[in-house]
C-alpha cells in the first residue's frame, strides 16, 4: 500500500540538535512584542524561520525530512510508549530525586496543582522537569553534543516494541548526558509530542515550499511532504494534487447553515439526499491488493489522519473489523477488474446486539478494543457489541479519483461495489430523496422520535471537496434548549491570573483594507484541563503583556469595561483560539462591561482549535447574526406554540388554584382590606388575592372603619408603603405582607408571624413576633421559601474564613433551568418522592425547577439505575417506554419557528446533573444523552 519515495540527498551531515534549538526553538520563543520595534511580531518570527529554512538549503541541502520529525513532534508518526507519568518515574529514578522531597510531590501531582504552578512561572511539565534536572547537575558547560542523526536514532529505538523500559531509562540517559538545559527542555517537549512552533507550523511548510500545506493536508505525512517537495520553484504536479491509497486525508465537511427548510430545499435546486447524521467517528477506509499475497490489504484514518490500522486490522485475519467483511465487495463486472485500490469515506459505529441500538460514540474504542482482546485471548466472541461501518461516499477506486464526479455518479457504483453488505457490520448509507422544505421537516421529526443525531441535507450533483467545508453537504441537528446552537471559535486577547485562571475570550471585527479590531466577549474559566492549560502557557508564555505597565493598542484591542479585571493581555496575531461553548447570550448589564456588548453565559471551553488563528475565528458579524436568530427566535417562539398546541392563559400561579380548588374556612373570622398587589416571582393583583381570600373563608372590605363583630379582625395587606398605607399606620394600623395569605392556605392554617411577613406595625408586636425567630429571622415553626431564604441571608453577618473556599457556592448552579423527570406514563403527583428523591431534591436546591410539561422544560432527566414496577397502580410500565412516547411526543408536536423546528430539550441521564455539581458549571450534555 505504501509508495516507493526517493529521498533526496544532502551536500553536507546533519548539524547537531542544538542547531535546531537556538537557531530556531530559542529564537521564536524569546521573540515578544516590543513597542521599540515597527515590524510586527510575526513578521519577526517569518523571518527567523526564512532565514532558518535559506540555511538549512544553502549549507546542509534539500532534504529536511529528518529535522522535520524533531520540530513537528506534533505531526511525527513515532509513538515513544512512555506516558507523562513514565516519564516523571524515570527522572526521578535516573537523578535518585528522594521520594519524600517536595520536587517528587509536585512531580507526582503536577496535573491536579496546575494553578499553583501557573504562579511560579512553571508553564509546562517538560519545564517543571528541566528545573528539578537543573537543580540536581548545575549548568553543562562541557558536554560532547548530540547530532539530529543520533538523537532520531534512539527515538527510533524507543518506538520499538521489543524495547523494556529499562531500556528505554538507559536511552534517556545518554540524551540527557549530551543536551545543556536549555536543549534538555525541548528535548522533553519532543518527547511529550508537544506543538513547538507556537502557532507558525503552516509558516514553516510555506516558507519550504509553496505547495508544502496543500500536499501535507492530502497525505498528512512529513516524509512524503519534505521528500517531494525538495525545489521551491518547481511546483507540486496536477497529478500529486489528488488522493493517494494507504495516505490519510482530510475528508469533506458538513456546514450548519442558519436557513430556513424551504432556503435549505432551494439552494439544491429542490433536489436533494437526506442521510441521517451518525454519532460515530468519521473514518476513511484505504483498502489496496496486495500483488503476492493477491488479498486485501486496509488502513484506517481518522479525520483528523490517526491511523487505526492497529485496532481494526489490517487484513482479513487480525484486527476487531476487517476479520468480519470478508466477501462484501464485489468485482466489478462492467469491465471484469477486480478491486485493486479503493478509499470508502464513512462512520464507525457501535452496534449493541442485545437492545437493538446504536451505542455513543464514546463507546467505539472500548468496543474495539475488548474485540480485540477477545481475538488475542481465542476467547468465544460475545457479540454484545460490534464495530459497524456505514459507507457514504466513494472517492477513489483503482487508480482513479472520484472527486469531480457527482455524489449520484460515486453513490450508484458505491451500491454496486458493496452490492452484499451485512447487516449492523458494514452496509452503504439508507437515504431519501427530496424536493421541498417539508421533506426536510418530515426527516427531521423523525430524527427527534427515533433519538437520532441529525440529518445531513447532500447535494447529488456536488463533486468531492477534500479538507474543505461548504453548503454542498449540510447537517442539521435538533436545536437544543439552552445550548447557544453552533459552538463559536473565540481568540484569547487577556488573562485574568487567580486560583483558577480565566481567559477574556474575544471576537474579530473586520475595518476593510485587511485591518482589524478585536472585541472582549466572555471570560472562560471552566473546561479546561492541565493539558490545556499547559498548551495555552506554552503558546503564549513569553507574550503575555502585563496591562499595569503597558494598556493594549485601542482601538486595535478593545477590552471594554472589563479592562479593570484583566491582569495580562497579548497580540491576537499571536494568540489562541478556543472553541467555546454556551447555555446563552447574556444580554444584561453584566454583558454590557464587554466591547461587544454583551456575554456569553455559563461558557466553558470545549477544546484548543490548533488549526485556527485570529484571521480564522468567529467575527463580530457572524455573532451577531447569532445573536439576531436567537432574539428572533425568542420573540417568535410563543406564536408559534399558539398555532399546534392550544395555549393555557395562566390567571393564578399553581398555589392559588390549588388552594381555591379546596374552598376552605381559614379566614373566616377575618376581614381583609387589599391595598396594593402582590409583588415579586409570582405577581397576584388585588382582584386576585381579594378572590382567593373570599374563597377561602375571608371578607373584604374597602373602608378601614368597618364594624367588626366579636371575634373579627380587621387585616390591611400591601406589599408597598403608599401614601395610604402610611395614614393608615399612623392611625394606629398594622400593615401585613399579603404572602403571608399564600403561606396560610399552603399550610391551611393560621401559621404565626414572622418579621418578613410585616409591612409597617408598631413596636410591640414587632417584638412579640421576633420571638417565633431565631436570631437571623428563621421561623421556629413555618417553613420558608427561597425568595425568604434569600432575604434572611443579606442579614446574616459575613465571616472570613481561616481557609478560603477554592470553588464558589453552587446554590444558583441550575438557575433558570426547568427540569422534566421521566417517570412511567402515568401521572401521580404523590410518586414524586418514590422516584429519585434526592436527584430532585439537588435540582431544587441547586435553583433548577421541575415542571410537568415537555415543551417548557431545558432538560429531561432520565434515572436509568432502576426500572420500575407500579402494576398495583397500572400496568407494568418502564422507563424505556416512557422516554419513548416523551420522543414520539417531541417529534409529533413540535412547532415550527421561522422555517425550521422550535428547539427541543435533552433528555439525558442523572449523571449529567451530578458531573455539573463536579465542575461548578453546565457541562455538555453530548456524552450524557439517554440511548434506551
Amino acid at each position: 500500500m505504501s509508495e516507493e519515495l526517493k529521498e533526496p540527498k544532502n551536500r553536507a551531515p546533519l548539524p547537531n540538535f542544538s542547531h535546531l534549538v537556538y537557531d530556531l526553538f530559542e529564537k521564536l520563543d524569546t521573540c515578544v512584542k516590543s513597542p521599540h520595534i515597527p515590524e510586527s511580531l510575526r513578521s519577526r518570527k517569518t523571518k527567523i524561520i526564512e532565514q532558518f529554512v535559506q540555511k538549512w538549503r544553502f549549507e546542509i541541502g534539500d532534504n529536511i525530512y529528518p529535522a522535520s520529525r524533531l520540530i513537528f513532534p506534533n505531526l511525527d508518526k513515532r509513538h515513544y510508549n512512555i506516558k507523562d507519568f513514565t516519564l516523571i518515574k524515570f527522572i526521578l529514578d535516573i537523578f535518585q530525586v528522594p521520594k519524600d522531597s517536595e520536587d517528587t510531590k509536585i512531580l507526582r501531582n503536577w496535573k491536579g496543582k496546575y494553578e499553583n504552578r501557573m504562579r511560579s512561572n512553571k508553564n509546562d511539565l517538560a519545564q517543571l522537569l528541566t528545573g528539578v534536572i537543573k537543580a540536581r547537575r548545575g549548568a553543562v558547560l562541557d558536554r560532547p553534543e548530540i547530532s539530529i542523526d543520533r538523537l532520531n536514532e534512539l527515538l527510533d529505538t524507543m518506538t520499538r516494541p521489543e524495547t523494556k523500559p529499562s531500556d528505554q531509562k538507559k536511552i534517556l540517559t545518554e540524551i540527557f548526558n549530551h543536551v545543556d538545559n536549555i536543549e534538555l527542555k525541548w528535548f522533553l517537549r519532543i518527547l511529550l509530542k508537544r506543538k513547538l512552533m507556537g502557532g507558525m507550523d503552516f509558516t514553516f511548510f510555506r516558507q519550504w515550499h509553496p505547495d508544502a500545506v496543500e500536499l501535507l493536508q492530502l497525505v498528512n505525512d512529513l516524509k512524503t511532504v519534505f521528500w517531494e517537495l525538495t525545489d521551491r520553484l518547481i511546483p507540486l504536479p496536477e497529478a500529486g494534487r489528488v488522493i493517494r491509497v494507504g495516505r490519510a486525508f482530510r475528508p469533506q465537511l458538513a456546514m450548519r447553515p442558519n436557513r430556513t427548510y424551504d432556503q435549505i430545499a432551494t439552494l439544491f435546486d429542490n433536489n436533494f439526499y437526506i442521510e441521517d447524521k451518525l454519532d460515530g467517528e468519521r473514518i476513511l477506509m484505504h483498502i489496496s491488493l496486495n500483488d503476492t499475497t493477491q488479498q486485501h490489504e486496509f488502513k484506517y484514518f481518522s479525520r483528523s489522519g490517526t491511523d487505526y490500522t492497529y485496532l481494526y486490522g489490517s487484513n482479513y485475519e487480525e484486527g476487531a473489523f476487517s476479520p468480519f467483511i470478508k466477501g462484501c465487495f464485489i468485482d466489478l463486472k462492467d469491465d471484469t477488474k477486480e478491486i485493486r485500490s479503493m478509499v470508502l469515506d464513512g462512520e464507525f459505529l457501535v452496534y449493541d446486539n442485545k437492545r437493538n441500538v446504536i451505542l455513543p460514540f464514546g463507546a467505539l474504542k472500548s468496543a474495539s478494543l475488548t474485540r480485540l482482546m477477545e481475538e488475542k485471548n481465542d476467547s468465544e466472541d460475545s457479540q454484545e457489541t460490534q464495530v459497524y461501518f456505514v459507507v457514504y461516499d466513494l472517492v477513489f477506486l483503482n487508480g482513479t479519483s472520484f472527486q469531480d464526479k457527482a455524489l449520484k455518479v460515486r453513490r450508484n457504483l458505491l451500491n454496486k461495489i458493496l452490492a452484499n453488505p451485512i447487516p449492523n457490520r458494514i452496509e452503504v448509507i439508507k437515504y431519501t430523496e427530496g424536493h421541498v422544505g417539508s421533506d426536510i421537516e418530515a426527516a427531521m421529526r423523525s430524527a427527534i422520535h427515533d433519538n437520532r443525531e441529525g440529518i445531513v441535507v447532500k447535494n447529488p450533483k456536488s463533486k468531492y471537496y477534500i479538507a474543505s467545508r461548504n453548503l454542498n453537504w449540510v447537517k442539521i441537528k435538533p436545536e437544543y434548549l439552552e445550548e447557544f446552537g453552533e459552538n463559536i471559535d473565540l481568540i484569547i486577547l487577556g488573562k485574568r491570573k487567580g486560583l483558577k485562571n480565566a481567559y477574556i475570550c474575544g471576537l474579530r471585527e473586520s475595518l476593510g483594507n485587511d485591518r482589524y479590531r478585536f472585541l472582549s466577549l466572555a471570560r472562560i474559566a471552566n473546561g479546561f484541563t492541565g493539558q490545556m492549560y499547559e498548551e495555552i502557557e506554552h503558546s503564549l508564555g513569553s507574550k503575555w503583556v502585563n496591562i499595569r505597565k503597558t494598556q493594549p493598542p485601542y482601538p486595535y484591542i478593545d477590552l471594554g469595561e472589563i479592562s479593570s479585571m484583566v491582569d495580562y493581555w497579548v497580540d491576537p496575531k499571536e494568540s489562541v483560539v478556543l472553541e467555546i461553548k454556551a447555555r446563552s447570550i447574556d444580554i444584561g448589564d453584566g454583558g454590557k462591561r464587554y466591547a461587544a456588548g454583551t456575554t456569553l453565559y455559563n461558557a466553558y471551553c470545549v477544546r484548543i482549535r490548533s488549526d485556527k488563528d485570529f484571521l480564522s475565528c468567529s467575527t463580530f458579524a457572524d455573532y451577531k447574526e447569532i445573536k439576531t436568530s436567537k432574539s428572533r427566535h425568542k420573540t417568535e417562539k410563543t406564536h408559534s406554540l399558539m398555532s399546534k398546541r392550544k395555549r393555557t392563559i395562566v390567571t393564578e400561579p399553581i398555589l392559588a388554584k390549588q388552594s381555591v380548588s379546596s374552598k376552605s374556612s381559614i379566614f373566616k373570622d377575618y376581614i381583609f382590606y387589599v391595598l396594593s398587589d402582590m409583588l415579586g416571582e409570582k405577581r397576584y393583583s388585588i382582584a386576585q388575592l381579594e378572590a382567593l381570600l373570599v374563597e377561602n373563608g375571608g371578607r373584604i372590605t374597602k373602608n378601614d372603619c368597618v364594624a367588626l363583630a366579636d371575634g373579627e379582625r380587621l387585616v390591611l395587606l400591601s406589599d408597598k408603603i403608599t401614601f395610604k398605607v402610611t395614614e393608615y399606620f399612623n392611625k394606629g394600623l398594622n400593615v401585613f405582607r399579603p404572602g403571608f395569605i399564600l403561606k396560610c392556605l399552603q399550610l391551611k392554617t393560621i401559621i404565626p408571624l414572622q418579621i418578613n411577613d410585616i409591612l409597617l406595625a408598631d413596636e410591640s408586636l414587632i417584638e412579640k413576633v421576633k420571638k417565633n425567630s431565631d436570631r437571623f429571622g428563621d421561623s421556629y415553626t413555618s417553613p420558608i421559601d427561597r425568595k425568604e431564604l434569600r432575604m434572611l441571608m443579606k442579614g446574616i453577618p459575613k465571616i472570613k474564613l481561616e481557609h478560603p473556599l477554592k470553588f464558589p457556592l453552587l446554590y444558583n448552579l441550575f438557575k433558570g433551568l426547568k427540569f422534566y423527570i421521566a417517570r412511567p406514563c402515568y401521572r401521580s403527583p404523590f410518586l414524586t418522592n418514590v422516584m429519585s428523591p434526592y436527584l430532585l431534591e439537588v435540582i431544587v436546591i441547586l435553583g433548577g425547577f421541575l415542571t410537568t410539561d415537555i415543551f417548557q422544560c431545558s432538560f429531561i432527566i432520565v434515572d436509568t439505575s432502576t426500572t420500575f414496577n407500579y402494576s398495583w397502580l397500572t400496568e407494568e410500565a418502564t422507563i424505556q417506554d416512557e422516554v419513548g412516547s416523551l420522543r414520539k411526543k417531541l417529534g409529533d408536536d413540535l412547532p415550527i419557528v421561522k422555517g425550521v423546528l422550535d428547539k427541543v430539550p435533552r433528555i439525558v441521564e442523572k449523571e449529567w446533573v451530578f458531573k455539573c455539581i463536579q465542575e461548578g458549571t453546565i457541562v455538555a450534555a453530548d456524552g450524557y444523552n439517554y440511548i434506551g
